[in-house]
């Protein structure tokens, strides 16, 4: 098993890198589709399929956004992207802002605990990040970022069910260069980002980037005088890039990051009266003669901190008509997160987290094109594993006894190999077909050790009674394997229309449920599918002085097997033919999933540039029923709204020799959504709880920027971020019906500030 995905991982010990995507160059070589010779300034390029390809060639639904477009709209962090990309969500996960979930196509995973894999991964440089602490830091000097919607069934196939995330870093070029950025806003917004292009010799080229990033809480808590919801991070990368002889290529790449911040400004809601958390009624009426930004949460100082440090490899062979790649990653997260999930000066729900993960990972690639051009293919095998220690405080009503700390010593591999190929029908021109298989195997290995707060194991053996304190850790493991596929027919009727189908299948694996402890949740989880049918169209177009280009994708998914977190009657191991009631994870449920996405550009004259996009998902269960009886099946998906609609306006005054002059305003809707699965539905009467659902809301930004100041490679800017001061809630918890309690993380408020940045 682990000798297996071993030897594979150690097939890199010397050839270590990464892949980018977009803007118009791809960062080193590619295979490339015949368009991509005639590719003009203005198309997008990306690496969707893994190889530079025009987004108007390929039949996958994909958004893409250079640096430029990111800054612009305010896109500094993870969460920000959903600002420009229709149908995408990340929000912050239980323990804080720190570790991001990301929902795509209404597909999430909402926890981010050392044996879960999330539903949508994020690539950094073609390398997938296992773990979701420290995805929630800065976003610096990359080159594009692309998202990819729906399950990637082969070539980017590592768990992906709702789609992926890819972030491209900028690669360095043979010029002497580089730019620096400094922001200054309220709330003592301090952000300062630069990168320095060196080429050291012929052949070796150096790129060094990194940000500070830093401001005060937005959220004010009068108890501890502290303010919740700040930020100091920090970040650096290099990257180099070396061509020892001509058709190889080295790519190295190492970046480390911190994050600091006093914690989750989770903010009580609501309180159910005849809970048991009532007593906490009284802090509902003082937050009500407060500003929106008020929490009385007890989080401690520095609840947030995490450290993270990654590298890539990538060694790159022209073997001439064909192209071979080795990607290894290792990435290493160190995280401490405490989170007052109450937001209240009550312990009523606490826990602290810590996080000690490694993760490595190796791909090997051969691309390159046969019989005229006519056959491209894709040729893969994966490996990665990804070595985790949690431990977890979780303390209900306080401290006492019989509170449990988890210890949870997770390995996580997996092997696969993909296979994909494109054929170009001469028979039928500007018909093409594409097939990909890809089967995957997980292993999943944990060592549980959960104990009581008194010292007591809280694991329980064959008999249903505590195992000795001296023989408390249990060790569990379990296999999957699937097959899934990519399937896609299109026809370019000509070079700027495109209309195809595609048929997917992806796959998240199984596992084990992060508290278990007994015979009966020591059975591990099966894996969940998605089956994706997607026809789409992709067109630019020209009308007098307007171009435009448009992108429409609608889909249809059959969702089986999904993982949901339950209480529910299972199997009982230790006494067989009985039942008992427990918490933990099974495959619940099945669903349809139905909705489609539509983004238009319109440039006019090169003075005006609009944007608009639009996605619509619509989610339902079509069996969830659990073992106990209780009926989930009319129970909403969590965040996942169904209507989110994107828009930004540009406006370009040329100021001949005195530079150019830009106004933009753009916006961002989402109706409402709820912030849990079962725990927002109430099965007895089939209605969702009024305390579980997050109010639609609409956020709108401004900046005006000056560049090419006076023919100089200097621009300024002002921003306001929030323009109306909105107030509205981003996600939060929803234990109403256990605790009678329901919190919610506060959306930012109002920011401004000035911008200015040198290039050189």
């Amino acid at each position: 098993m682990t000798t297996t995905v071993k030897a594979l991982l150690l097939t890199s010990a010397c050839v270590m890198g990464p892949a980018s995507a977009l803007a118009q160059a791809p960062a080193q070589p590619q295979i490339e589709t015949a368009d991509m010779a005639t590719a003009s300034s203005s198309d997008i390029i990306v690496t969707a399929r893994r190889r530079a390809e025009r987004l108007q060639d390929i039949p996958v639904s994909v958004s893409a956004y250079d640096d430029e477009t990111l800054k612009r709209a305010g896109v500094t962090q993870l969460d920000n992207l959903a600002q420009v990309s229709p149908g995408f969500t990340a929000q912050a996960s239980p323990f804080g802002g720190g570790a991001m979930t990301v929902t795509i196509r209404s597909q999430r995973q909402f926890l981010p605990n050392v044996v879960y894999d999330p539903s949508v991964p994020i690539y950094f440089a073609d390398v997938v990040q296992a773990r979701l602490q420290g995805t929630g830091q800065a976003l610096f000097d990359l080159q594009s970022v692309q998202v990819l919607k729906g399950p990637q069934g082969t070539l980017f196939g590592r768990n992906s069910t709702g789609g992926s995330i890819l972030l491209s870093p900028t690669a360095p070029t043979d010029t002497v260069g580089g730019y620096g950025d400094l922001t200054i806003g309220n709330y003592d917004q301090r952000r300062l980002e630069a990168a320095l292009n060196l080429p050291i010799a012929e052949g070796a080229l150096l790129r060094v980037s990194g940000i500070y990033d830093t401001h005060d809480g937005y959220i004010d808590n009068p108890n501890t005088g502290r303010d919740l919801d700040d930020r100091h991070s920090w970040a650096l990368r290099g990257f180099l890039r070396l061509e020892p002889a001509p058709g190889i290529r080295n790519d190295l790449i190492i970046q480390a990051a911190k994050d600091r911040g006093e914690g989750s400004p989770y903010k009580l809601i609501a309180v159910n009266p005849a809970g048991p958390a009532a007593f906490a009624a009284a802090e509902l009426t003082a937050l009500a003669q407060r500003s929106f930004y008020t929490s009385f949460s007890n989080s401690p100082p520095n609840g947030t901190r995490i450290n993270s440090l990654m590298v890539v490899n990538t060694t790159t062979f022209d073997l001439g008509g064909a192209t071979l790649k080795n990607i290894f990653g290792f990435r290493k997260v160190k995280s401490a997160l405490y989170s007052d999930l109450d937001g209240s000066s009550y312990s009523i729900l606490d826990i602290n987290e810590t996080v000690r993960a490694k993760q490595y990972s190796n791909e090997l690639l051969l691309q390159g094109a046969l019989w005229d051009n006519n056959l491209e293919y894709t040729l893969g095998l994966f490996g990665l594993q990804d070595k985790g220690k949690e431990g977890q405080l979780t303390q209900v009503f306080g401290a006492g006894p019989n509170n449990v700390v988890k210890s949870l010593d997770a390995i996580n591999s997996s092997l696969a190999g993909y296979a994909q190929l494109t054929y170009h029908l001469p028979w039928l021109p500007g018909v093409s077909a594409t097939v990909g298989i890809r089967e995957t195997k997980d292993w999943r290995k944990l060592t549980t050790e959960p104990r009581f707060t008194s010292g007591n194991c809280q694991n329980l053996g064959a008999d249903n009674l505590p195992l000795p304190n001296n023989a408390c850790a249990v060790k569990i493991k379990a296999t999957f394997d699937q097959l899934t596929w990519t399937l896609a027919l299109d026809w370019k009727i000509n070079r700027d229309l495109l209309v195809y189908v595609t048929n997917r299948k992806g796959y998240r694996a199984g596992g084990f449920v992060d508290n278990a402890n007994s015979l009966a949740t020591f059975v591990p989880f099966r894996p969940e599918t998605v089956i994706d049918t997607e026809i789409g169209l992709k067109a630019s177009w020209q009308a007098g002085g307007v171009r435009g280009r448009t992108t429409i994708a609608a889909y249809y998914d059959k969702y089986d097997d999904i993982q949901k977190s339950v209480t529910d009657l299972v199997p009982d191991p230790a006494n067989p033919g009985n039942q008992v009631f427990v918490g933990t994870i099974i495959n619940a449920a099945s669903a349809t999933i139905k909705g489609f996405e539509i983004e238009q550009n319109f440039n006019i004259a090169d003075v005006v540039d609009l944007n608009l996009g639009y996605a619509y998902s619509d989610a339902s269960y079509d069996d969830f029923v659990l073992n106990s009886g209780a009926d989930y099946t009319n129970a909403p998906f969590a965040s996942a709204p169904k209507h989110a609609i994107t828009g930004s306006v540009r406006f370009h005054a040329p100021a001949e020799d005195k530079g150019d002059f830009y106004l933009q305003v753009d916006g961002l809707y989402k109706s409402r959504t709820v912030v849990g699965d079962v725990t927002s539905f109430n099965p007895v009467n089939q209605s969702i709880y009024p305390t579980a659902i997050i109010p639609s809301y609409a956020v709108f930004n401004a900046r005006v920027d000056w560049e090419n100041i006076l023919g100089r490679s200097l621009n300024a800017g002002i921003f306001v971020r929030n323009i109306t001061n909105k107030n509205y809630y981003a996600s939060g918890i929803d234990p109403y019906p256990t605790l009678g309690i329901t919190t919610r993380l506060p959306g930012a408020p109002r920011t401004y500030g000035v911008e200015a940045r040198v290039s050189f």
